[in-house]
Order: structure tokens, then C-alpha cells, then sequence
């Protein structure tokens, strides 16, 4: 999160709820609420975008720990995980982008994301995609800050731009490549 949220602020568009049994989110993922009476709130949250206004999430949600990953301890607690709403103002970076295909982190579709492309979610992985109007996707918002996939690891890298020595909480390689978007929802009918 880069702008537009405060935890302690009551009136930014934000919801906090179950995650369906057996599903790992991460922290910049697309989600969506379903309903789910056997939830507490009645509703569960899904990974990638199934209807209505997605979300993002905001924490790690993942069941048990691998590769190198792991979930927010007081969320895990809680029970519950926090979804930034797309129809607030939120500035956003986040390491899950795909090509307009579907292709996860595909390193040509990088130049894909210029400043001002809308984006939208790419079906249910979780993660976002360029879009365009009247494709029948939710644009989400737009891109900010860079062109292109911004590399956030260390300097001196072979292959990737200069980087900017940041560090990135998944330690997962991949996710070090970030694209930065400003939420502005609109429902995009085909």
C-alpha cells in the first residue's frame, strides 16, 4: 500500500472477513466476497475476482508455511483478513500481474503496464491484467508511477533495471517485480 490507507481510519471502503477453508492469499492479490452462510458475516472471501467490486488484500492468508512464505500472525488470529475495496482511493503495488492472456509475470507482457492502461482482474488467480474498455472486465483502476513492471530488488542485478535496493516481505524472486496502480473502479460492461 502506497496511499489511502489508514487501519484506524472507520471510513475507508474496506471489509474484513473469513478466508474459504484451504485458500492461501497474499498480500496484493485480487479477492472477491462470496456468500456463505456457514461463515461467520455470512460471506467468505475467494481468491481472484468472481463478481461485483473486487478487492485486494491487504495480508498474507496462507494455511501453513512454504516457500518461503508465511501468514500474518494477528490475522491468522483474528480469523478474518482485510480487502481494500477497488471503488476506494487506494494506491496500490503489488507483485501479481499477468500478460492480457492470463500468463502469470510474463517478462514481455511488463511493458504492458504504462502509466494510465486500466486494469482489471485476471479471472480467478488472484492476480491483475491490462484491460480495455468494454472487454466485460471490472477495471479495477490505472497505472501509476512507472512503465512498465518496476524492479524492487537489489541494484547491480544482471537482466533487470536498476532496482531501487527495496526489500520485498514474500522473499519469493518473482514477486520483485511490482506493478503500481490507483484504484478507480468502474463495473465495465462488454
Amino acid at each position: 500500500m502506497l496511499r489511502g490507507f489508514n487501519p484506524n481510519e472507520p471510513h475507508q471502503l474496506s471489509q474484513a472477513y473469513p478466508v474459504a477453508d484451504g485458500v492461501d492469499i497474499l498480500s496484493g492479490m485480487v479477492i472477491s466476497l462470496v456468500a456463505d452462510s456457514t461463515y461467520e458475516g455470512g460471506h467468505k472471501w475467494v481468491k481472484g475476482w468472481t463478481a461485483g467490486i473486487p478487492y485486494i488484500a491487504i495480508n498474507d492468508w496462507v494455511n501453513g508455511v512454504g516457500a518461503g512464505l508465511g501468514s500474518d500472525a494477528d490475522v491468522m488470529e483474528a480469523g478474518k483478513l482485510v480487502g481494500l475495496s477497488s471503488a476506494g482511493q487506494y494506491e496500490i503495488q503489488t507483485p501479481f500481474w499477468a500478460k492480457s492472456d492470463g500468463t502469470l509475470q510474463d517478462a514481455a507482457s511488463r511493458g504492458d503496464f504504462v502509466v494510465d492502461a486500466p486494469v482489471g482482474p485476471a479471472t480467478t488467480t488472484g492476480y491483475l491484467k491490462v484491460t480495455t474498455l468494454k472487454s466485460g472486465v471490472p477495471i479495477m483502476g490505472y497505472v501509476t508511477r512507472s512503465n512498465g513492471a518496476q524492479y524492487l530488488g537489489p541494484t547491480a542485478v544482471a537482466g533487470e533495471s536498476a532496482g531501487n535496493n527495496g526489500h520485498n516481505s514474500s522473499a519469493v524472486a518473482a514477486n520483485l517485480h511490482v506493478v503500481t496502480f490507483q484504484t478507480a473502479y468502474s463495473p465495465n460492461p462488454a
